[in-house]
């Protein structure tokens, strides 16, 4: 009987897994992670990222091409937060966002298409813009400046969170509008 090919190739995949598994728990010199907090501090947000699902969203659904021109758009942020885990979590805190035509920035223009604030301190807020399948924030914002926003431009997105004890994370992503958004 002919064995096949995926078995014998097993045991240097479980060899493998074994080998990256805890990899997790080092920091980049090889040293164990350090682990902080007591309690509930110990699932406090420690990163954020502009999750890539941000985009540009036409408002009321898909555009006709003869309506495109006419047609105003929203910009939608995702954020992500992470624990010291790196798992996935809610956040307490007033978050600046930020997006600029990188374009516009290149030539000297007047280069924000947007900038607000949302404040996500209460439980009703928080609720409200928790995305449970994403596992992400959602933000969506009325650019001052839609034109800048055309197919294959590109713009650059800042979030700023600020925390109740005033800690504050940062990222900042470029994203490009692809056609048909």
């Amino acid at each position: 009987m002919r064995k096949r090919a995926w078995t014998r190739r097993l045991p240097a995949l479980i060899l493998v897994v074994a080998a990256i598994g805890p990899a997790g728990c080092f920091d980049l010199t090889g040293r164990p992670r350090e682990l902080t907090g007591s309690g509930m501090d110990m699932f406090a947000p420690v990163s954020m990222r502009i999750h890539p699902l941000t985009r540009l969203l036409p408002v009321g659904g898909a555009r006709p091409a003869a309506t495109a021109a006419s047609r105003a758009e929203q910009i939608e942020i995702h954020v992500e937060f992470k624990d010291q885990f790196g798992d996935v979590g809610k956040a307490v805190g007033v978050l600046e966002l930020e997006v600029e035509d990188t374009q516009l920035n290149f030539l000297g223009g007047d280069h924000r298409v947007a900038a607000w604030q949302e404040d996500i301190r209460t439980p009703r807020e928080n609720a409200k813009y928790w995305d449970a399948i994403t596992r992400s924030y959602v933000f969506t914002h009325d650019p001052a400046n839609p034109a800048a926003l055309r197919p294959g431009s590109k713009f650059n997105v800042q979030v700023t969170m600020t925390f109740p004890n005033g800690t504050k994370l940062h990222d900042k992503a470029t994203v490009t509008v692809r056609k048909g958004e």
